[in-house]
């Protein structure tokens, strides 16, 4: 299977490139290109699954149930169909790709020379720019420009309260004040910029103030959507008149700016250096008092060697973008982190993302890729994250105690202007935020990766909206909002929709009570398993047997117990849970040494001196985060395995109770050589006095429960966290 590998890494490679800019093609070209990215990784998809589903045959026994789809269906035509899918995209890229770019087709309006690639490309922010196509309305549009905003030249500008566009129909009336309306200049100079449609029909005018107040606002929108008329135009009235801020003045930008691009220590001296002052009136012009790009801004000249050189090209990169720092932002984004940034645009605006499900889901649709190892090393996705943050794309919502990000989002304006662009001119993912479909409202590519933020019982069953789901993320949470049944019936006509599952991603984060469907042995592909929070009170028993499983999330849920084959699994990373035990007797414990051999988290295991497991648990010395509940009794291996095998942990979770479940003793053991260990939390009796000696020496944040302690034994520690129990 090398030579599949092989294109497969170069479908990839091809996207990168494709979301970088770095081909010079028109948009009709960028869209059949995607549909035939889409067109050979479906192609990649079945030859793999079929291809597993075929050793898991030889392996394990043909079961009827799935095989039967199967019965005398051969490698080598597997093999031929994939091969013949590739050759078509390769085809593909040579026509629309190669051609143009090496026959050095006429640099059109919108492309810019870029100093690090020789030849011309299409400019960044092409995907902004609305009805460059258009003939004979350059000179109107620059017009009604001119009424809309003030300068030296047009102070009576800023007098207009109504412009009105007359014309005969089909003069392109819509079509004008659309291209001024979406144009960057527009949008920066206003706070609000709302588009209402009213047609010829009747129309309710509530229907249309709501329209209005879910474009300003729209949580608000959703929470007022059962009031009356005169109550919403109250609503609107007060938050447009909540939001009128002023910009800021030239001193306040450029102390914003410094602050943006060095630490609060070397600023002043950073602001006495003549070549920083050099660009100061240009930056100040390109960012015109708006604190949002004044952050990019100085996100983006941070990253860049401090020199004439490297200031003055992205400042030449930003005049050639017409002064749109939005676009320069992806532009200069790094081409591996620019699907991981337009992933963000899949969750709800203003949603707080937390860290540890962001990155899972980044992983397990392999948006960050692994070095030339096939792993990721320790602290690769931390990166990427920590880049997002300096370059002001993402912003961190909560902090946890020892400076790490808890959750993170996407600022308000730039997820306007990039969720729209990853889910309509892309195809990354997909929204579902609508009662009612019609026929103009089907996406251009197949739906690859779903979010449903409403019902999926209205989402449209056509298989332009199901067969190819790879990835489907609910954030319905309401308790009475949805059907517990509603999802399983989704997911079964999905996994029912094509001989092999393609789905790698099921988050129901906070769905209340999802029913899952029996048809789970089909999902050979999927790698995240999300139900943390949803009260759900059983798995299907297949769940634990998917070959390619990497995340299982149950904790917060009413799960008691999971099947033993857990401890079977080869590629599981990350295992959360609330205290399960796995005392049976039956529980399958392997022997094979790659059984739970990629495991990096465990999380709200309970174990007992006689449990079964224990000869496996103790063989795992992968693990980064570990949240244990254990009798005193087995205590002395558990120490034992964790002193000696688990020096890579970075979180330590450890309660001792006894057989009545009354917290039980703990004796601490020697941690000095975790050096990666920050965060350590001991439930139970401690000794005393507590040798600190023992403590690792990176250690952040020690809490101690119901330790019996009477004085604080960390006094010369950094972080103590002493909780007071009667």
């Amino acid at each position: 299977m090398d030579a599949e590998w092989v294109a497969l890494l170069l479908i990839q490679k091809f996207q990168a490139l494709l979301l970088d800019g770095e081909f010079q093609v028109n948009e009709e070209q960028t869209e059949r290109l995607l549909h035939a990215f889409y067109s050979t990784e479906d192609a990649a998809d079945t030859f793999l699954a079929r291809a597993l589903l075929l050793q898991r045959q030889k392996l394990r026994g043909c079961n009827e149930a799935i095989c039967q789809p199967f019965r005398g269906f051969k490698d080598f035509r597997i093999r031929f169909l994939f091969t013949v899918q590739i050759k078509k995209f390769m085809s593909l890229i040579e026509h629309d790709v190669c051609n143009n770019n090496i026959a050095g087709s006429s640099v059109q309006d919108g492309t810019i020379q870029n100093p690090r690639h020789q030849g011309t490309r299409r400019a960044s922010s092409s995907y902004l720019e609305v009805g460059k196509d258009v003939v004979g309305l350059g000179d109107q549009a620059k017009e009604l420009e001119e009424h809309l905003i003030c300068t030296d030249e047009n102070i009576q500008a800023a007098t207009h309260e109504l412009i009105s566009v007359a014309g005969e129909r089909g003069s392109g009336k819509t079509t004008l004040v659309r291209i001024v309306y979406e144009k960057v200049r527009i949008k920066k100079h206003f706070k609000y910029c709302i588009w209402v449609n009213v047609s010829n029909r009747v129309v309710k005018g509530r229907d249309v103030v709501l329209d209005m107040l879910k474009q300003v606002d729209e949580a608000l929108a959703e929470a007022e959507e059962s009031v009356f008329e005169q109550e919403l135009v109250s609503r609107l009235g007060e938050v447009l008149r909540k939001g009128q801020m002023g910009r800021l003045s030239n001193e306040e930008s450029w102390e914003l700016f410094l602050k943006k691009i060095c630490s609060a220590e070397d600023a002043l001296s950073k602001n006495l250096d003549l070549s920083l002052i050099t660009f100061k009136e240009k930056i100040l012009k390109l960012c015109n008092g708006l604190p949002l790009l004044i952050s990019l801004m100085g996100g983006i000249l941070s990253m860049v060697e401090l020199s004439n050189g490297e200031w003055s090209r992205v400042i030449e990169d930003a005049d050639n973008l017409h002064g749109d720092i939005l676009a320069l932002s992806y532009k200069e984004l790094p081409s591996r982190m620019k699907p991981c940034f337009l992933y963000m645009g899949m969750f709800p605006k203003g949603f707080e993302v937390p860290v540890r499900r962001l990155f899972q889901l980044w992983i397990a649709e392999r948006l960050v890729t692994p070095s030339s190892s096939g792993e990721l090393g320790p602290g690769e996705v931390e990166v990427f994250l920590e880049e997002l943050i300096n370059r002001n794309m993402i912003e961190v919502a909560r902090w946890r105690s020892h400076g790490i990000p808890k959750t993170c989002r996407m600022p308000g304006a730039i997820y306007d202007v990039f969720s729209p662009k990853a889910a309509a001119e892309i195809g990354l993912f997909y929204i579902h935020c609508k009662s009612n479909y019609s026929s103009g409202d089907q996406p251009s590519f197949p739906v690859r990766r779903l979010a449903s933020y409403l019902s999926i019982k209205n989402y449209p069953s056509s298989d332009w909206y199901i067969r190819s789901l790879r990835s489907y993320i609910s954030f319905s949470t309401h308790r009475g909002g949805m059907p517990a049944g509603e999802i399983g019936k989704f997911l079964n006509k999905m996994i029912l929709s094509r001989d092999v599952g393609w789905l790698t991603i099921l988050d129901l984060e906070g769905v209340y009570k999802p029913r899952l469907p029996e048809s789970f042995q089909k999902l050979l592909k999927l790698k995240y398993l999300g139900l943390r929070s949803t009260s759900v009170e059983s798995l299907p028993v297949s769940v634990c047997d998917l070959p390619c499983l990497e995340t299982l999330d149950v904790k917060h849920t009413m799960i008691t117990s999971l099947p033993g084959s857990i401890w079977t699994a080869k590629n599981l990373q990350h295992l959360y849970m609330d205290w399960i035990r796995f005392d049976d007797i039956s529980v399958q414990v392997s022997s094979d040494s790659e059984a739970l051999s990629k495991l990096q988290t465990l999380w709200g295991l309970s174990i007992s001196q006689d449990s079964p497991i224990l000869d496996s648990l103790f063989n795992i010395t992968s693990l980064r985060k570990l949240a244990l509940r254990f009798s005193s009794a087995s205590q002395n291996r558990l120490n034992d395995w964790i002193s000696k095998k688990l020096t890579n942990l970075q979180s330590l979770r450890l309660r001792s109770i006894r057989n009545l479940g009354d917290r039980g003793s703990i004796k601490l053991t020697a941690l000095q050589d975790h050096q990666k260990l920050m965060d350590l939390y001991l439930l139970g009796v401690l000794p005393r006095p507590v040798n600190i000696k023992q403590l690792p020496p990176n250690l952040k944040i020690l809490t101690l429960s119901m330790s019996q302690l009477r004085k604080d034994p960390m006094q010369d520690a950094r972080t103590a966290t002493l909780p007071q129990h009667p």
